[in-house]
């Protein structure tokens, strides 16, 4: 099978899986946001960002390592067994997260006031457990990322979201409507997940103590290190702005601000997130068969069609907000509104940037890379300590998108000393200008004051057909592309 069929066999069953996974946020996105007050919301955001960097810091870049030597072990091209992979993984994770996870339940008791009330500590105390549970399911999801088993990955990735669901969602109904319900939901599913995969992994002898490895350890860690500070960063450098936002102006924008930007993060998830998975595995794969040149022409060509279908993300998100949030978050939080056009730009962009570092990751130069997240991280901060106080949560919005456009560029630099990227600036103007007219072609056509679920059906049909076609009609490369792909499709049917 073609590294390009591969490409989309598995970039379609990690979509289906975050399509999925999405859905589950969706169906609870409504719920929260109409029982939790705004200020309850913010609150819930900023617990959420401190726990996604203890599990980043947990994680210490292993996630990224298991992807990265796993083809080494399981070709025989290491003189000890693949069981030396995965136990030196699971041991060195397991050890690591109880080490953050007791360093959170003591920083939080030093946390100022004015930042975490004394309810939010006791939150905060009552969840670190989620750190190890969710550092340990990342890792074990990993393993299966390695092996390419993309089934069996959303099999679990999905189901564990769901039982999470589930569980809050009971808990609230039935129990209570508070923080703590949702947190003991989400606990019992981690730790549920944890006890399979680590019986899982133990029945098939993947997992014991005595194949532990030191020295394959340093090397995992010198190589997965940098990726726990980038990822560090790169935290910091998404959410930061958050707490920001809470110092300027209170939980309830927090509150707002979250909903906007997490409808933006839930697109970004169905989008970025399968290319992103699927690219990695086969990136490496391409680069250890065929090399330098046949990684810079793969990589060029899903740069390019990636901007094509991030062009109509944009299109789609930006022309349904107002309703889509009313539907989803009701209107309480329809202000949220205003931060999606420079927010989903922003993460859209996230996605260009993955691609460029694809290219240190190849050459083991991760050290590298937390160089233009800290500095983007720095730009995000000056820019929301100066825009914040004047535009509020709008000021938060555009400091996300420039630092994001700085992100990209400086990436883009520093990588292209290794290894040459085209960067496809004809299909962005295209794109551009396509979804411009197509936002504006539309806001001049009435559509009926009804339904506004039929509103965002309509709108995002008509988006589709003109932009689709109007690309299709303005670039020969994306021509060509869907030729081949019909051609492909009528020849499977004619064979039947």
């Amino acid at each position: 099978m073609s590294y390009k069929k591969n490409l989309f066999k598995h970039s379609t069953h990690y979509f289906i899986g975050e399509i999925l996974v999405i859905l589950a946020s969706v169906i609870s996105f409504p719920i929260l946001t109409r029982i939790f007050s705004k200020e309850q919301y913010g609150q819930m955001s900023l617990i959420s960002v401190l726990l996604g960097l203890g599990v980043t810091f947990a994680n210490g870049g292993f996630q990224q390592s298991t992807v990265r030597f796993f083809n080494e072990f399981s070709q025989n091209k290491r003189k000890c067994g693949v069981n030396v992979f995965y136990s030196t993984f699971f041991w060195a994770s397991l050890i690591l997260s109880l080490f953050v996870m007791t360093g959170i339940i003591l920083l939080s008791f030093f946390l100022p006031d004015s930042t975490f009330s004394l309810g939010t500590k006791k939150i905060v105390r009552f969840t670190a457990i989620i750190i190890v549970f969710q550092t340990l399911n990342k890792l074990f999801l990993s393993f299966y990322r390695s092996e390419q088993k993309t089934i069996l990955y959303n099999l679990c990735y999905i189901g564990k979201q769901y039982l999470s669901l589930g569980g809050s969602l009971a808990l609230i109904f039935f129990v209570v409507a508070n923080l703590y319900s949702l947190y003991t939901g989400i606990i019992v599913a981690e730790g549920i997940f944890v006890i399979f995969f680590i019986f899982a992994f133990m029945y098939k002898k993947k997992v014991n103590f005595y194949f532990f490895s030191k020295s394959f350890l340093k090397e995992a860690v010198f190589f997965g290190f940098p990726f726990m500070f980038l990822n560090s960063a790169f935290l910091l450098f998404d959410s930061g702005d958050k707490y920001i936002i809470q110092y300027y102006k209170g939980f309830e924008a927090v509150g707002i601000y979250s909903v906007g930007y997490s409808l933006s993060s839930y697109v970004q998830s169905a989008i970025v997130t399968p290319f992103n998975m699927a690219i990695g595995p086969l990136c490496m794969e391409i680069w250890v068969k065929h090399g330098k040149e046949a990684t810079s022409r793969f990589l060029s060509e899903v740069l390019y069609y990636f901007i094509a279908v991030s062009g109509l993300t944009v299109l789609i998100l930006v022309s349904i907000r107002k309703e889509i949030l009313i539907v989803l978050a009701s209107t309480k939080f329809a202000e949220a509104h205003v931060v999606v056009p420079f927010v989903i730009i922003g993460v859209m962009l996230y996605g260009i940037y993955n691609i460029f570092a694809r290219v240190l990751f190849i050459y083991k130069k991760i050290i590298l890379l937390p160089i233009g997240i800290l500095l983007s991280a720095v730009l995000n901060i000056v820019l929301n300590v100066f825009l914040i106080p004047i535009w509020g949560i709008v000021g938060a919005a555009v400091a996300t998108l420039f630092s994001y456009m700085f992100l990209v560029f400086s990436t883009y630099l520093i990588t292209s000393k290794y290894m040459k990227i085209e960067f496809p600036w004809a299909i962005i103007i295209k794109c551009s200008i396509v979804a411009l007219c197509s936002h504006f072609f539309l806001l001049r056509v009435h559509l009926f004051s009804g339904s506004k679920l039929i509103i965002i059906i309509i709108k995002t049909v008509i988006l589709m057909v003109i932009y689709s076609g109007a690309i299709v009609l303005v670039d020969e490369k994306i021509r060509n592309l869907i030729g081949k792909l019909f051609k492909t499709l009528l020849d499977k049917i004619n064979h039947r």
